[in-house]
């Protein structure tokens, strides 16, 4: 279900469309987890955080030039683990 997006959420959807805001409104993080993994434990816990936080699951599709919030339903992910 698509909805109105707030005054702030249209600004910043329009300084990342046409101004290029690039990351400074985006700061992705990487960690090394060192030691024994639970993988299960560790995917129980993301899903968790997602299902708690709906920034998580949000996009902002436009229609007719005006951004509104898309909010996904909850799903599980599929947790990649590297040894």
């Amino acid at each position: 279900m698509n909805v109105a997006a707030t005054p702030l959420q249209q600004e910043l959807w329009h300084l990342d469309r046409y101004a290029g805001a690039g990351p400074v409104l985006h700061v992705p993080v990487a960690w090394q987890l060192t030691g024994p993994l639970d993988p299960v434990a560790l995917g129980s816990a993301v899903d968790a955080l997602v299902a708690r936080h709906e920034a998580l699951r949000a996009s902002y599709p436009a229609r007719d030039g005006v951004p509104l919030l898309a909010v996904a339903p909850m799903s599980t992910g599929q947790l990649m683990v590297f040894d």
